[in-house]
This record gives structure tokens, sequence and C-alpha cells, in this order.
């Protein structure tokens, strides 16, 4: 669909929300729906948890978005992949490495590094205010949430390690005091069904528990096999939660417990030019938007006849507060047992050019104290000690036994242990009625340690080797040296370790020259440790760990709620000088030429702002708009020219591949630079009780490069999704629903995978029925 400029949309809402606002009182008063109800998508006083404690959202320095349970409920989100289309400025991807990774993006910050599973993001995904440290945990289920928040930019002071682009907060719902239950049905294209329940009430006078179940099935696959008309997408996840609260005089204890799961095919990517094999064998491309391919026979270390995922995880959050008089002392406890494996085709053909099977394994824990004094209404402070551990096991196996590069099966085995520690203190200081400064300061401090069994041989169709290799052997080092110098000595285990420590802190200073208004200036330092990759690597060079980044951001942003509370409208602007970012780059090997690894850019800035509007214009008609653009450059960084480097072997005298730098000082990060959203809401009401509720949302991204050794754009699209629902009763409602009803194709990554050229393609129309009770 042909993308046009957001600015023109802004004014038709606009229009469209006058025109509504203006008719809106046409009807007896008794038929409008009661305030605060359903109707509205958000309340007067919008409350959250930015800076690790209950506060209104105007009055927090950090630029954020909300989604209440009303807006996730109105936009129609489960999954965290589906709030790229609803928050300005950022970008989830669920599909890098062949649907194997994930990585999170806010403001052009998160994507550039390998998504491995060992990796940590710059972006930090928090359940409760518990981190969960690796994004690989974090592809399930969003459902049973009081709210969610993405805070942008460092919040290093408050929120640890590893958030140089921001954060993502889930808080779950809490179990009430007084009897409820409900549930959500759905059924539509694609033999999908979904499933939402809840139930929740109170034991005693201080004891409350709740019960939540989600459960999302797609029986029939929305893409197809070129070859043999096999249907392929089939989803089948979810999830359940248990939480307890105990209310007494002094104490407040928030405990919950989770288990999710996902038994899904990850999304293939298409075929776009001719491949030919080891062996000469030719594939054709595909022509069809929808139709992928797989490996005609399992990959190595599966029996699986297709791709597929089967993942489980299980975990706890605690949060206890005791209330000390004027002070607080709180407690926060977190633990996370995840466990996925599963087979990812990456080349989307027939051929064995890119496949990868990986059985990973993430024990998590981490415990938090802090205390806060709210003894005086112009001054607030916090002080506080956070540790945490994980380990990670990765066995990851390579199967690549079709391609020209390296005709083999090769694997890695390998175990990551990470300790941190840190200290932090925060100080809010309201110097006059209008004029308040905030000070923060975090002192982090990662070790991390490495043991890589090596890229070892597990297969070798072809002979490859001569017999000089024997399966089990390692060959990362061993083969360039073998073929450069005749030692042919297998290679030996790598084992790395680094100790990672620096400081994190944020000065806001704020401006309050009326009530409904707030403007501020904040100036922040993130840093992010260094980290290790562990994929299939021919030399050792690629296992080397990064430094750490860091990143000074500059950020003016305002804040005003109008109409009493209707209207709440936030903007930033921000500048970004980094330090060392972490990107994805390469090394020339002699033998192999340009191998993938992770390194430091020197210098990197980026720039851009967003804008938010949430607007309840009547009791009947809401109204949501965000703007974000970002825009970066590379200001230092000197890489591999990897098509220069692949292209010596056509030198007839050519020998060994050499290193050939390209400057991409000046050059483009690659992302969107322009993100647009928005929601319209409406309900008319039939009779007492009853009406009907309309919404249309709609988002917009323009083109994006994807950097890398081929430079592919994804083209700038639309989509549009709508709901119709008719409310029977105060309990009951039926409805209609359509996501991208335009049918919109879109993608949502183009890579190169050796030989393999490769769109992984967005999901097309999809429409069913839905149906609501609540007690």
């Amino acid at each position: 669909m042909r993308a046009s400029t957001p600015t023109i949309h802004v004014l038709i809402v606009c229009l469209l929300a006058a025109a509504a606002g203006v008719a809106d009182d046409s009807l007896d008063p008794e038929d409008q729906p009661p305030a605060g109800s359903e109707t509205a998508i958000f309340q007067a006083e919008i409350s959250v948890e930015a800076q690790k404690r209950d506060q209104e959202i105007q009055e927090v320095p950090i630029s954020t978005t909300f989604l209440s349970k009303e807006m996730l409920r109105a936009f129609d989100i489960y999954s965290a992949v589906m709030m790229e289309q609803k928050v300005p400025n950022l970008r989830i991807n669920f599909n890098r490495n062949g649907g194997a990774n994930s990585t999170y993006e806010i403001r052009g910050v998160g994507h550039l590094t390998d998504g491995d599973e060992i990796v940590s993001q710059p972006v930090t995904i928090h359940l409760n205010q518990v981190p969960s440290p690796f994004n690989v945990t974090t592809e399930g289920l969003i459902f049973d949430m009081e709210r969610v928040e993405v805070l942008r930019g460092p919040q290093g002071d408050l929120f640890g390690l590893n958030t140089t682009g921001g954060t993502i907060n889930y808080i779950s719902a809490r179990p009430t005091d007084e009897f409820q239950a409900g549930v959500y049905l759905e059924a539509g294209s694609y033999s999908s069904s979904r499933l939402d329940t809840f139930v929740s009430g109170p034991f005693s006078d201080r004891w409350s528990g709740r019960l939540a179940l989600s459960s999302r099935r797609l029986r029939d696959g929305w893409q197809t096999n070129a070859e043999t008309g096999e249907s392929y997408g089939e989803l089948d996840l979810g999830g359940v939660r248990l939480s307890t609260r105990y209310a007494g005089d002094s104490l407040l204890a928030d405990i919950e417990v989770h288990y999710g799961w996902n038994k899904s095919d990850p999304v293939l990517g298409r075929l776009m030019a001719p491949l030919t094999t080891v062996l000469g064998e030719y594939v054709e491309p595909v022509e069809e938007w929808n139709d992928v391919g797989w490996s005609d026979e399992p990959a190595y270390g599966t029996n699986k006849n297709r791709p597929y995922t089967d993942s489980r995880e299980a975990g706890m959050t605690a949060n206890i507060e005791w209330n000390l008089g004027s002070l607080t002392l709180h407690s926060v406890t977190g633990y996370q047992d995840f466990d996925r494996e599963g087979w990812f085709d990456g080349d989307g053909s027939r051929v064995k050019e890119v496949d990868w099977v990986r059985d990973t394994a993430v024990r998590s824990f981490s415990q938090e104290f802090r205390v806060d004094s709210h003894a005086s209404d112009r001054f607030y402070w916090m002080a506080g000690i956070y540790g945490g551990t994980d380990t990670v096991e990765n066995l990851f196996f390579f199967d690549v036994r079709a391609s020209k590069i390296f005709p083999a099966v090769v694997g890695n085995d390998t175990e990551q242990d990470r300790d941190a520690i840190a200290v932090f203190g925060r100080a809010e200081w309201a110097f006059s009625s209008r004029w308040q400064i905030d000070l923060g300061l975090r002192y982090s401090r990662e070790k991390r340690s490495i043991l890589i069994d090596g890229t070892q041989l597990l297969a070798d169709p072809l002979g490859l080797f001569g017999g000089i290799y024997q399966p089990g052997d390692i060959l990362t080092d061993s083969v360039t040296t073998c073929l450069t110098i005749g030692d042919c000595t297998p290679g030996e285990p790598y084992a790395d370790s680094i100790d990672d420590g620096d400081w994190s802190g944020k000065i806001n200073l704020l401006f309050a020259p009326n009530d409904p208004w707030r403007f501020y200036l904040s100036l922040s330092r993130g840093f992010k440790s260094g980290g290790f990759n562990d994929n299939s690597t021919s030399s050792t060079l690629q296992y080397l760990a990064v430094r750490p980044e860091r990143l000074y951001a500059y950020e003016l942003g305002a804040k005003g709620r109008l109409s009493g509370g209707a209207l709440h409208w936030n903007s930033a602007v921000f500048y970004y000088d980094f330090k060392d970012q972490q990107v994805e780059d390469f090394i020339v090997d002699p033998v192999f030429g340009p191998l993938e690894a992770n390194t430091n850019a020197p210098r990197s800035e980026l720039y851009g702002f967003e804008s938010e509007l949430l607007w309840q214009i009547t009791s009947r008609f809401a109204l949501t708009q965000g703007l974000g653009f970002t825009d970066g450059r590379f200001k230092d960084f000197q890489g591999i020219d990897a098509l220069a480097v692949s292209a010596q072997d056509q030198d007839p005298d050519f020998q060994f591949f050499t290193p050939v730098y390209l400057d991409r000082t000046d050059g483009a990060i690659g992302f969107p630079n322009w993100q647009y959203n928005g929601m319209l809401q409406y309900q008319l009401p039939v009779a007492r009780n009853r009406w009907f509720r309309f919404s249309v949302d709609y988002s917009y991204e323009s083109e994006a490069t994807q950097v890398g050794e081929f430079e592919r754009v994804l083209p700038a699209f639309w989509l549009f999704n709508a709901r119709v629902a008719y409310r029977l009763s105060d309990s009951l409602e039926v409805g209609l629903w359509g996501r991208n009803l335009s049918d919109t194709r879109y993608l949502n990554d183009w890579q190169n995978w050796f030989d393999a050229e490769v769109q992984v393609v967005g999901m097309p129309r999809t429409y069913g029925v839905s149906f609501r009770w609540a007690y």
C-alpha cells in the first residue's frame, strides 16, 4: 500500500475528533456510559512506576509511553511485538536469525549487535521491577497486565546495567479486595482461537489472590510450502499466573508465580534469488508473497520434519514493602527458569544452506533492597543495593551441508556465568513552588565468564576434510592454520572472562509554571557492559568480548494535562552522544574471508523527538496519537568492506583474503526515521447499559535501511486494524475484529545467509469474532 506522510492523517483525525465532540450531546445523558467505566481508555490521573514508586505520569521527567489495561484491550495487544505499532520510536523484531533471536530498539538503540542468546541487549525488560537479562526469554504472551510502561533513554540510575536504550516495564494485575472474574474468547481466520480468563478476590481481611490463564492457538498456518502446499505458521502459546497479596498495617507483600509455553512454528523467510548448492542443485526463488520452504529432511540434532520452537518459562516475583513511619523498606526478588529448543531454517528453501538447531537454558536470580523517605513533601530520597546472578547454557548446531562456502555440520556448546552488583541513590528537591531538581547516581559492576567448547565438526558429508578431522574435533582457528601453514592440529576450547564497572547517573531540572504543565531538562549517562558472541566461528577473534558502551543523553520534555485530565500531551526532543557503541561488523579470515563479529564504533550520535496525545474527548469518544522521529549517524567508525573482501577471490592471483576497510563515518546507523500511530474509539448508546463500540487503530513506519554486508531497504508501510463490539449488558459483550485490514504486504526482515537472500514478511489480513464476560 502506498505510504503518505503522517501530517495529513493527523489533521483528518483532529477534524473527526472535533466533529464527534460537537455531536456527542444529542442523546439523553442517562443513556451515556458512566465515566470511569470501560468507556474510558485511560483515567484522568495516570499512575506509573517509572521511578520505582507510584507517581502521576506528568510528574515524571522521563519520556514515557503508558499503556493501561484498557488501552491494551483497545489496541488488542497480547504480544510484545505488537507494541511496536503503538509506541513511537520503539521497534521489536522477533525474527532475527530465522526466528531464533529477538531484539528491542528504542530511539535507534538496540538493534546493531548480534541478538544471540548470551548477549544482553541495551533495552531491558522488567516484570514487576524484576529484570529479564536476556531477550530470548521475553517472547511470551502479554496477559493480565495492569499496565505497560515504555521508558526511553538511559535508565541506569534506577534499573541497573544495560539500559542505554531504555526499559519496558510490565506490571501485572494485582489481586482485588472484592470478587471479580472474567473471560475473553476469540475465534478467527486460519482457525485461530484465543482465551483469556481470570478470577480474583479476598481470602480474608488481609489476604487476597488472583489466578489468570491465557492461550492463543493458530491451527492453520498462514504461510505455504511452495513445493508441497503444506501450510506453515501454526501457533500454540500460553501462560498461567498466580498472584497473592498480603496487606497488613505496615506490611504490603505482592508475590506472583507464572508459567508460560510456546510450541509454535518460527516465521520463515521467503527465498528471493536463485540458490545453487555445493553439488550444483538449482533452487528456484518463490513467487507468492506467503510462500516459503524448509529443508526436506530434519536438520542435524532433531527428528522433527519441519522447523519448530518449544520453550518453557517459569518465574517468580516478590515485591514487599515495610512502612517504618517516615521510611519505607522495599525488597524486590526475582527468579526465572527458561528452556528452549528449536529448529530455525534461515534460508527458507528445501536445502540446508543455513539451518540452526538450538537448545538453550537460562537460570536467573536477582535481589534488590532499597529504602526511601517520604517525610517531606519537598524532599525525597532513595538508596539501595542490587545483586543478580545468571547462567546461560547454549547448545548450537549449524547445518550448512548444502552451502558452497562450508558444506558441513558444526556446533558449539557454551556456558556463560554472569554476576552483577550495584549500589544506587536518588534525591529529589523541590526548592520552590515551581522548580525541582533530581539527582540519581549508580555504580554497577558486572563479571562474565564464558566457556565455549569451540566450533566442532559434527558431520562431513562430502569428505571435505579428507579424514584430517574427525567428528568432535574443534575447527575454530585450526582450519585456517591447516590451510595456511599446514598445522592441522584441532583447536582448543575457548575460555575468557570480563569484569566491567562504571557509573550511571541522571540530573533532571523540572519547571512547573502552573498545575497542568511540566517542563524538564534531563542529562543522563548510560552504561552497558561488554559481552561475548558464541556463534559458530572460524576464528577465536569472533568470540572476543566487545568493550562497554557509554551513552550521554540530553533530553528536553514537556507534559501537559488539560480539561480536568481528559487530555494528556507529552513530548520530548533528545540528543545522544555514543561512545564505543556495540555494533555488528566483520573480521577477515585469510581462508574464509569476511566473518561476522561484534565490535565497537568509537563514536556515533542520534537525535530525534516523540510526541503523544491521549484525549478522552467525551464520555463516548477517545483519540490517541503518537509520532516519533529518530536519525543516527556514525561519527567515527572504520568498518570492514565485506563485499570488497569477498570479491578478492575473483583475482587470478588470489591466495588469501586480506582486510579492506570502509569508512562508515557519517553513514546511517539504519532504522526507520518516522513512526506514527493513532486510535479512534467511539461508543454509540442504543439503550440503557447497551451500546456499540467502534475502534480503529493505524500505524505508519517509514522505510528502514538494514546495515550489513548487503544494505537492504525495508519499504515504508501502513497498517490498519478495527473492532466493533456490542455491549449486551454490564457483563456481556460480543464483537467483530480485523487486523491488517488493507492486507498490506510489509517486511519485518531482509537478510543474506551465505548465498541465500531471504525476506521475512508480516502477517496478512485476519478477522474473527469475540466474546467477553465479566462479573
